[in-house]
């Protein structure tokens, strides 16, 4: 009996130790409640980092009439000048995203690449939007991630950078640019 009793606490705990935990990364202690038919399922890290690095390059007196963010989360490669973009806002995220940037501009809008802003509207035609753009965060070795991130108001108005990110009780914050990553000013 003894035997069977030890051989079944061994399966048990190990069974619950490979359990997947339905709350994932970056919980907040409750599981995300399920998603509607036909939407789709929202990845709040995924949002919390995107919102960190916006607010890394945005300045937070607001003051713009237009935001554009660009809803492809891309690394840029500069020694080729390429992008590779793996991921994409859900709508879902870009509206929760949209709502917890309120007033960071008069509107929020986003697009898939600062080319799908309609003529004139782009910041460099037209002072007081602003172009925006967050990369694919890295997980560091740390628990922080660091994500490249940077924004143009038209012409040479603009900056970004590497910025790492690091967790703060209500969400993600940046703790300044990347060691040895140095950043961009125009």
């Amino acid at each position: 009996m003894r035997r069977f009793l030890v051989a079944f606490a061994v399966v048990a705990m190990s069974a619950c130790a490979n359990a997947t935990s339905p709350l994932g990364p970056g919980s907040t202690g409750s599981p995300e409640p399920s998603p509607s038919p036909g939407t789709t399922p929202v990845d709040t890290l995924r949002v919390d980092l995107v919102e960190a690095g916006l607010r890394a390059v945005l300045p937070s007196d607001g003051g713009r009439e237009l935001l554009f963010i660009r809803s492809e989360l891309c690394e840029t490669t500069f020694t080729s000048n390429r992008e590779k973009c793996e991921g994409t806002l859900s709508e879902e995220e870009q509206a929760m995203l949209a709502d917890r940037l309120q007033g960071a501009a008069d509107q929020i809008r986003f697009v898939s690449s600062y080319e799908e802003i309609d003529d004139g509207q782009a910041p460099i035609d037209h002072p007081g939007h602003v172009f925006a753009w967050v990369g694919l965060a890295e997980l560091q070795g740390d628990g922080t991630y660091w994500v490249e991130a940077g924004e143009t108001c038209g012409g040479l108005c603009g900056h970004g950078g590497t910025y790492v990110l690091e967790p703060k009780v209500d969400g993600w914050v940046s703790a300044g640019t990347a060691p040895g990553t140095g950043s961009w000013i125009s």
